[in-house]
């Protein structure tokens, strides 16, 4: 849209000219977003909320970590929430969301992967700064 060039019908994403263009201009309720096979994310205009699963430092075992922040309060995620019994219900309700999301996306549950990576991990533990 910024060179206004066509836009392939190949290409599954959307413009963020409206956004720039306008700082109130909502596209989506929920951004969902993924790192490699260590990562999910979902992020919902105020809290972001942070899935992490991978095998520990010996290979051993999977470490299952939930983040949670308040994007209006702490911008630079210094400030993990998850842990907070008055945030507990922003941590289910996140995490339902997150599950909402790979299935609207069709995030693949593969073999070793994220998916199956974090459905078979240990209980969630929290990351100390």
């Amino acid at each position: 849209d910024l060179a206004a060039l066509n836009t392939p019908k190949s290409v599954e994403g959307r413009s963020l000219l409206p956004m720039l263009q306008d700082n109130n201009h909502v596209e989506r309720s929920t951004l969902y977003h993924a790192y490699v096979q260590n990562w999910r994310a979902v992020y919902d205009g105020r809290y972001r909320f942070l899935a992490y699963a991978e095998n520990d430092k010996e290979g051993d075992a999977i470490v299952r970590r939930n983040l949670l922040f308040d994007m209006r309060e702490d911008p630079m995620e210094s400030n993990d929430l998850s842990a907070v019994p008055a945030h507990a219900e922003n941590v289910k309700r996140l995490e339902s969301l997150l599950h909402e999301q790979r299935d609207a996306y069709s995030d693949p549950v593969v073999p070793g992967g994220f998916w199956e990576k974090y459905k078979n991990g240990g209980p969630t533990e929290p990351i100390g700064y």
